[in-house]
C-alpha cells in the first residue's frame, strides 16, 4: 500500500474525518505529516494536532489539558487565532498534524465538507473551553460578568444530531459518535417485548451500538472497561472482525445500525460480559430484524436472547426483586413468540405468586394481560380439535 493511501486509511478513522469523501481525505493526505514523539517531547501546537497514539498535554494561560487518541489539539491556531500555549508528550507519542495555510487551502476547495467540519470544530473547541473551566476557575472578573442571552434556534434548523464523546473500553482512545437528541423522539407504539416504534424517520435504536474508530472494539454504554483476562479473546475476534466499510460515527441507516449492533455482540462475547447484557444485546438485534419484517432472523435472535437471559437469572445476582420482576416477563414474553406456551405460562406464573410482584405494578398489569391472551389462544386451539 502506497503512503497517501495509508494516511487516507488512517484519516478515514479519525472523528470527524470519517465523515468526509474519500476525494477529500486523498486530498489532505497529501497535506499532512504523521510525527513520532519522544516522552517530554514538544509539539508544535502554531498547527492543527490529531492524537493517534499515546497522551499530548497542553498548558499555557492557567489551562491543562491531557488528550489522548482521538483529540484535536490546536483548533484555534488553524482559525488564524494565536495562542500562547505548550504542548508535550507525555507518553511515546504519534500526531498527525497539518499547516494552517494547507487547512485553508483545503476548505476552499472542498467549500461543502469544509462547513461541516468547521462545524465540528467548532463544537469540539466548545467542549475543550468546558472542560477547561472545570479544571481551573475563570478568573475573579469573569465570575461575576453578566451572561449574554443565547439566541434560540430558528424553528425547524436544530439538527436533531449531536457529537457525543466516548471512550473505548478496550483500546482507551477517546472519540465522538453521532447520537440523536431525545426532544426530537416519539414513541408511537411499543411492543409487548419492549420494542419501540418511533414516529417518523428518526430511531434511537440505530445509534445505540458505539463502534472505537481507532480499534474496532463495538459496544454499549453499560460496558465501561474490558478485564485484563479477556484482551487476548478480544485480540482475536477483532482480527476476525475486520473492517466492513461502514460509517458508524454519522448518520446510520438500518444496515448500518444492524453491523453494528452485529458487532457488539461478537465483542460482548468475547468480552465476557454478564448473560444478562449480551441477551439484552440479541433482543435488540431482534427488534432490528422485526423492523425490516425479517422474521426468520428475528425468530434466531429471539432464541439467543431468551437463552442468555435465561442463564442470567439462573445464575447472576439481579439486584432486587424490581429487576427479577422485568427478566421473569421477559423470559415469559420471549417464549410467548417463540410458540412456546408452556415455557411462557411458568415465567409469567412465577411472576403472578411472586412475594413481591407489588414492587413493579406495570409489569404485574402487563403479565396478567398476556396471561389471559395465553389462555384465549389455548381455548381457540382447543376448539379447532373439538371442531
Amino acid at each position: 500500500m502506497k503512503q497517501s493511501e495509508q494516511l487516507t486509511s488512517i484519516l478515514r478513522r479519525v472523528p470527524p474525518l470519517h465523515v468526509l469523501s474519500g476525494t477529500f481525505l486523498s486530498t489532505l493526505a497529501g497535506h499532512v505529516k504523521v510525527v513520532a514523539a519522544r516522552k517530554g517531547e514538544g509539539l508544535p501546537v502554531e498547527e492543527g494536532i490529531v492524537v493517534l497514539q499515546g497522551r499530548v498535554m497542553v498548558t499555557g494561560r492557567g489551562r491543562t489539558e491531557v488528550g489522548g487518541p482521538g483529540t484535536i489539539l490546536g483548533i484555534l491556531s488553524l482559525l488564524g487565532v494565536e495562542e500562547d500555549v505548550a504542548a508535550r508528550a507525555l507518553d511515546e507519542a504519534v500526531v498527525l498534524i497539518i499547516g494552517r495555510e494547507n487547512f485553508r487551502a483545503l476548505l476552499l476547495s472542498r467549500p461543502e465538507e469544509g462547513v461541516s467540519l468547521l462545524y465540528y470544530l467548532a463544537e469540539e473547541l466548545q467542549r475543550q473551553g468546558g472542560s477547561f473551566n472545570r479544571i481551573v476557575p475563570p478568573p475573579a472578573e469573569e465570575k461575576g460578568a453578566p451572561l449574554e442571552a443565547v439566541p434560540e434556534a430558528a424553528p425547524g434548523k436544530e439538527e436533531p444530531f449531536y457529537h457525543k464523546s466516548f471512550t473505548c473500553p478496550f483500546c482507551r482512545s477517546n472519540f465522538t459518535s453521532v447520537v440523536l437528541k431525545s426532544r426530537f423522539l416519539r414513541v408511537e407504539r411499543m411492543d409487548t417485548d419492549f420494542c419501540p416504534h418511533y414516529a417518523g424517520e428518526l430511531n434511537a435504536l440505530f445509534y445505540e451500538a458505539v463502534v472505537c474508530p481507532y480499534c474496532g472494539f463495538a459496544f454499549t454504554e453499560e460496558v465501561a472497561e474490558v478485564p485484563a483476562r479477556f484482551r487476548p479473546q478480544v485480540e482475536n475476534c477483532l482480527k476476525g472482525l475486520g473492517n466492513e466499510g461502514k460509517d458508524f460515527w454519522g448518520r446510520r441507516d438500518w444496515d448500518t445500525a444492524l453491523t453494528a449492533f452485529l458487532r457488539v455482540a461478537s465483542c460482548a462475547a468475547a468480552a465476557g460480559v454478564r448473560k444478562s447484557l449480551l441477551g439484552k444485546v440479541y433482543l435488540k438485534i431482534a427488534w432490528l430484524y422485526r423492523l425490516a419484517g425479517k422474521e426468520e432472523e428475528e425468530k434466531e435472535y429471539l432464541e439467543k436472547a431468551r437463552g442468555h437471559l435465561r442463564a442470567a437469572f439462573e445464575e447472576e445476582r439481579l439486584g432486587g426483586p424490581e429487576a427479577e420482576l422485568n427478566l421473569l416477563y421477559l423470559l415469559g414474553e420471549l417464549s410467548f413468540r417463540l410458540g412456546d406456551r408452556a415455557e411462557a405460562a411458568r415465567w409469567w406464573s412465577l411472576i403472578l405468586h411472586h412475594p413481591h410482584k407489588e414492587a413493579q405494578p406495570r409489569i404485574l398489569q402487563r403479565t396478567r394481560e398476556r396471561w389471559y391472551e395465553l389462555r384465549r389462544e389455548g381455548e381457540r386451539e382447543i376448539g379447532k380439535e373439538d371442531g
